[in-house]
């Protein structure tokens, strides 16, 4: 699918109807703010409402007006942007998302040796990768100083680009919670902590999120990110570029690949997280 065919409607994507169905002209605070509070509310609820997906034939379900595209969704990110986020919500390529956050040498507009580094990464990805398409290159590689230049604090990019996780492959009534049952079942199992663990990420994409920081600069080792709906780290490790392909086609088993076997878990998810009290209580 080529990228100047994505152009949905505004008020396509379900965090653009969050946006204007929440939005408060009389808030005291600037717009960026309130924009950042919204949607960072709108990762946290839980399953993604049913009104805020569109219509079967692409129609949103709650049409903006011309001042709400103008004071509210056109500034908040731009085309560019929007568009990818148009192409992942509904997708379910099994595509590994490459974040940059680090640009310490040469920026990231085609020169210094972090951006040599990267296209390196890229061509043995290429060369690995016998079902690599450079044509998802558009979509999958956010490698912008402007906009992903977040250093250590990587989670920003929800700010900007919710849809990189929650995304299940279709429209209409997206899920973010672990079903009761689903919990019910997990805590059968011999490992039920794992499990659930387990429930949780595939939520969230068909593949981890990779995050060239700057440590993967400084080892060759990309950041993977297993996350949960709403962003949180599930698990986590480190990945080398030639070994991308195999996690990537080890994607619709996550169990199974070493990445997430010996992954370290999220502080959330730990026994005493947040999110790990809950799920897992002690007897």
């Amino acid at each position: 699918m080529a990228e100047e065919e994505l152009t949905q409607p505004w008020g396509w994507l379900p965090a653009e109807q969050h946006l204007i169905r929440n939005w408060d002209p009389a808030s005291p605070l600037p717009a960026t703010s309130q924009r950042r509070s919204l949607i960072r509310a709108f990762l946290d609820q839980g399953d993604v409402p049913g009104e805020y997906e569109p219509s079967r034939d692409g129609t949103p379900s709650r049409i903006p007006t011309a001042a709400e595209v103008r004071d509210v969704l056109a500034p908040w990110r731009p085309l560019a942007l929007r568009r990818i986020a148009c192409f992942m919500w509904p997708s379910y390529e099994h595509e590994l998302v490459i974040l940059r956050t680090h640009y310490g040498t040469g920026g990231g507009g085609g020169g210094g040796a972090d951006d040599a580094r990267l296209r390196g990464w890229i061509d043995v990805d290429s060369e690995a990768d016998v079902f690599f398409n450079p044509e998802a290159l558009w979509w999958r590689l956010l490698d912008d100083e402007e906009l992903f230049g977040f250093g250590d604090e990587w989670e920003r990019v929800f700010d900007i680009l919710p849809e990189l996780v929650g995304r299940q492959g279709r429209l209409g009534g997206v899920r973010r919670t672990i079903a009761a049952e689903d919990v019910e079942e997990a805590r059968l199992e011999e490992d039920p902590e794992e499990e659930m663990r387990y429930l949780a990420f595939t939520l969230s994409a068909p593949t981890p999120l990779l995050v060239a920081d700057k440590r993967a600069f400084e080892e060759d080792k990309l950041r993977v990110l297993f996350l949960d709906a709403h962003g949180n780290i599930v698990k986590e490790s480190r990945i080398t570029p030639g070994e991308m392909g195999t996690l990537k086609e080890d994607a619709t088993n996550v169990r199974t690949p070493m990445w997430w076997k010996y992954g370290d878990i999220g502080p959330k998810y730990k026994p005493d997280g947040e999110i790990g009290r809950l799920l897992y209580p002690s007897e």
